[in-house]
């Protein structure tokens, strides 16, 4: 059994009792605030990312992320 199959199967238990979950891989993650930032959207991102009781992030490791993306996830913007 792999971790995205662990992590499915959390999120489905998460929904069946009725928890609004919401699954994402680090690399769509980090797409998305990228480009939230770009069109100026950040904090829109962030309240779609914080409004869920579940996030469950996807291949967190498995990929080398260049610092630069990463750390637009982590900072603000203003």
């Amino acid at each position: 059994m792999g971790k995205t199959h662990l992590a499915i199967a959390l999120a489905l238990k998460a929904v069946q009792h009725r928890y609004k979950v919401r699954f994402t891989t680090i690399s769509e993650l980090l797409s998305n605030a990228n480009r939230a930032k770009k069109e100026k959207k950040y904090d829109s991102f962030l309240k779609s990312i914080a409004s869920p009781s579940v996030l469950v992030i996807d291949e967190i490791g498995y990929f080398n992320i260049e610092q630069r993306r990463s750390q637009s996830l982590f900072s603000n913007y203003f």
